[in-house]
Formats: structure tokens, sequence, C-alpha cells
């Protein structure tokens, strides 16, 4: 890799993180604003059949079997060698099948509606024409696949920030119509509605851009895929099916068995838990995106000493990262939540919210971890072959656990024991699966090394959290506490990660990249004002 390359490398991947940070803070704000609006004019009877209804429909999503994983790998190379025959014969081949995937998910779901009232209990309130706004989910979930696989290609070409510019200006508009049809008519059908409508103008939205950006994909008829192409898209399809079915099992049933084992309100109370992770996720998928996209890069160009080199690098940014927003979401969960909706009511015990956080943190350590594990190869086969195939069986032991330990420790403990059980099934299973099959096959080293870094990470965050948790306690209470909190958290995690890791190698790149990439921004300011 020249330098040249790896600087090209990452801008893109800067640019596309800067983009999905400024719009998903848009997007979350008037996310929450319509969310107080909505649980202040419908309650929380509706908020809570909302997110169940949006869980369930998670678990339909299975039809789509991991093949977007698939084709970014197949993607990778072409893209980056400049192939744009082969790309047009990829893409003709991902049409095809996402325009199955969204008839099947349409039909499966409209012959679910009729079971739709069976996935709640019995509420306070009753709620009219539950088969109808299943159906209407369902709707807005299947419509999104017949043109969303467009989206792909500006991922496999390090362009994430057009969907997401697009994505964020639908979202918003949509997103403050919603909020005038429930002041005026305080109708949750046309609320769905809105929803509807914003999906397929993304998706239109987004084939008219890549039609734009990439002309080749409109030059007539493209070639059938190779027969060698098939077989590693199969094989590709069927490991991610078996990723995606764990990964459902395991972040999309906590509300459906929340709302079914102890009552459809709990479900709302921990929905408000999960739009602020979800809001959170919103900013981080997008830049773990970017980052997949210049792995897949790397994966297509550099050896495998330096794809282990930046993975370890991708790591220590990650705890670090994932360290601070998780201290300083422990912290200030329940007063937000108590400011925002204006009640205790709408919240969980500090015991509960902990075992929120822990969860999201093992989920987050996770996702450099997939970034590796989607788009690097075996170097111990002597055929081409990714590394999620590799570890594909592993979800199901972390299915079953995670769904029989949720269950039975429910029956016991309630909403912790939903929470438990998820914790309990990834420290069991991928904890330790996931990083061996990434430096056993895909850098011929030992991961130990790698457990002790994670286990150092863990650590450092509890004490930092510990800490802060002290010096808030005697913070003020309402607006003003809130920032103080925040203030607190962000200085003194990243005081103490300073302290304990400014000798490692790791911190030493990170702060070298931070600083000329500071530095490129602000010389294009200066550019800007000298014009």
């Amino acid at each position: 890799m020249t330098d040249n390359t790896g600087a090209t490398r990452l801008d893109k991947m800067t640019k596309n993180m800067f983009f999905a940070f400024t719009c998903q803070l848009l997007v979350m704000a008037v996310s929450f604003f319509s969310r107080r609006i909505f649980a202040d004019v419908l309650g929380v009877e509706y908020l809570g059949i909302n997110s169940m209804f949006g869980d369930t429909l998670n678990l339909l999503s299975l039809a789509e079997l991991g093949i977007a994983n698939s084709m970014l790998f197949s993607l990778y190379r072409p893209v980056a060698h400049g192939d744009t025959e082969k790309v047009r014969v990829l893409m003709n081949a991902f049409r095809k099948i996402y325009l199955g995937v969204g008839i099947f998910i349409l039909a499966a779901g409209a012959a679910l509606c009729p079971f739709s009232k069976y996935l709640v209990t019995e509420m306070e309130t009753p709620v009219d024409h539950i088969w109808l706004i299943f159906l209407m989910n369902v709707v807005n979930t299947g419509v999104s696949y017949f043109f969303i696989y467009r989206a792909t290609l500006l991922f496999a070409d390090q362009k994430k920030f057009v969907e997401t510019l697009i994505t964020t200006a639908v979202r918003i508009i949509s997103g403050i119509v919603q909020i005038g049809a429930l002041i005026l008519f305080g109708n949750y059908f046309l609320y769905l509605g809105i929803s509807i409508l914003a999906t397929v103008a993304i998706n239109l939205w987004i084939t008219v851009q890549t039609n734009r950006m990439y002309p080749y994909l409109r030059k007539g008829k493209a070639q059938p895929l190779p027969a060698e192409d098939k077989d590693l898209l199969k094989r590709n399809v069927f490991a991610n099916a078996l990723h995606k079915v764990g990964g459902v099992v395991v972040f999309y049933t906590d509300t459906l068995i929340m709302g079914k084992l102890v009552s459809v309100a709990a479900a709302g109370i921990y929905s408000n838990y999960m739009v602020i992770r979800i809001g959170l996720l919103g900013v981080i998928h997008p830049v773990f995106h970017s980052i997949t996209a210049t792995m897949g890069h790397l994966n297509a160009t550099e050896s495998a000493e330096h794809r282990k080199w930046a993975f370890e690098n991708l790591i220590f940014f990650s705890a670090w990262l994932f360290g601070c927003i998780c201290v300083t979401l422990a912290v200030l969960y329940n007063p937000f939540i108590l400011l925002w909706m204006g009640s205790r009511e709408f919240t969980f015990p500090e015991s509960v919210v902990l075992l929120i956080v822990v969860n999201l943190y093992l989920y987050c350590m996770r996702l450099p971890i997939g970034s590796a594990r989607e788009t690097f190869r075996s170097e111990k086969d002597t055929e081409e072959r990714s590394l999620f195939q590799i570890d594909k069986y592993k979800v199901i032991p972390e299915s079953i656990l995670n769904l029989v330990i949720s269950i039975w420790w429910t029956r016991l403990w309630g909403i912790a024991g939903i929470l438990w059980g998820t914790v309990v099934s990834t420290l069991l299973v991928p904890f330790w699966v996931e990083p061996w099959v990434i430096y056993r096959w895909g850098f011929k080293r030992s991961c130990a090394g790698f457990m002790f870094r994670y286990m150092l990470y863990f650590a450092v965050t509890c004490c930092a959290y510990l800490l802060c948790s002290f010096l808030c306690a005697h913070t003020h209470g309402g607006v003003i506490g809130l920032f103080e909190k925040l203030a607190v958290c962000i200085a003194v995690t990243n005081l103490v990660y300073l302290a304990v890791y400014h000798r490692l190698q790791e911190f030493d790149y990170l702060k070298h990249t931070a600083a000329g990439q500071l530095a490129k921004i602000a010389g294009r300011l200066g550019m800007g004002k000298k014009g």
C-alpha cells in the first residue's frame, strides 16, 4: 500500500464518519421530540406495541439471510480494481435476489396478520385493529428491499455518506410531518402511513442517485453470474444466514419476551432505553460501515500482517470510544429519560440500567470483530474463503442459550433475567469464538494477547464508571445537573484512559491519525475562508 492510497482510504472513511455523526444527531433530535409527542398523545401501550412489532419484523427480516454481507464480500475486489463489468453482473444478480426477498416478506407478513394479537398480553387500555398495525409495519419493512440493494454499491465504494445524506433528509422531513399529524389528528395509522411513504422515498432517491454516479449500471443487459461466483455467493449466503439468525434471536427477542412474560407497558418503558441505544447505534453503525468498507479494501490489497496491525488499532479505538459512551450512558440514562419523558414511571432501577449498558458494551465491542470477519479471508486455505464461513455454526448454541436462559430467568427475576440471558450467552460463545477464528485463520496467530487486552479495556472502563458515578452523585439535578454529569463523564473517562493507555503503540497511532485528520479539516476550512 502506498502512502497516497492509505491516505485516500482514510480520508474516505473520515468523510463517511463525519456525515454519519452529524446526520444522526439531527435525526435523533427529531426522533426524541417525536417520541415524547407519541407517548403524550397515544400512551405507553402504543409505545410498547410499536416497539414489539418493530422487533417482530426484524425476525421476518431473516428472509434477507445476510445477503447484504455476502454481496459486499463479492463487491470489494471488483470495486477496488475498477472492474465495472463484474460490478454490473453482480448488481444485476442482487436486484433479482432482493426482489424475491421483498415479495416473500410481504407475503409472509400478511399471512401472520391474523395471529398478531397473540404477540401481546392483555392491556389496561385496549388497542384496536392490531392486525392492521402489524400489516402496515410489514409493508414498511417489505418495500425497503425492492431498491435498497443499490445502497450496497455505495458502501463497497466507500461512499456511504451519499446514502446517509438522503436518508437523513427524508427522515427529518417525515419526522416533522409525523409530529404534526400526531398533534393535529392523534392517529397512529396516519403516523405509520407517513413512515411507509418515507421508506419508499428513500429507496427511490438512492436508486436515482446511484444511476447518476454509476452510469455503467444502465448499459444494457448484464451477463449472467458465472458459475464460480454463484458457488461462492451461495456459500457466503449460507454462512451469513446463520449469523443473521443468531443476531436476530439474540438482539431482537428481548422486547418480545418482555411484552409476553412481563407486560406490554414494561416493553414500552424498555423501548425508551432502546430508542437512545438505537440513536447511538445510528451514529456508530455508519462509522463501522465506513471502517468495514476500508477493511474490505485492505483485504483486497494488503498482507495478513498489515491487516492484523489495522485490526488491533481498530480494537483500541473501539474500546476507547465505546467505553466513553457506556460510562456516560450508565450515569445519564435515568436522569435523561426523566427529563425527556417527564415521569419516573418511564425508567428502570439502576441495576437494570447497568445490565442494559453492559449488553451495549458487549455488542459494540463485537462490531470491529464483525468488520474483520465480514471482509478478511482465511490465510490457511488455498481457495478464497471468508472468515464468516468458518465460525458460522457458533450462532446455534449462542441463540439456544440466549432464549433458554432469558425465558427461564425472566420467570425468576423479571426484566433483569432477560438482560442477564443476553450477557451470559454472549460470554459463553461469541466472546471467545469470534476473536479465536480471526487470529487463527485470518492472521495465523494466537488470540491470547487480544483476550488480555479486551479484559484490560473492560476493567479500566469499570474503574472509570465507578469514579464518574461517585463524582456525579455530588452534582445538581435537572437540566443543569445533566450537563454537569455529562461534562464529568467525558472528562474523567478520557483522563483515566489517557493515564492508563498513553504508552501503548495503539494510542500513539490513534493520536497521530486524529491530529493528521484535524489538520486536514483545519486546512480545508482555512482555504474556504480565503476563498
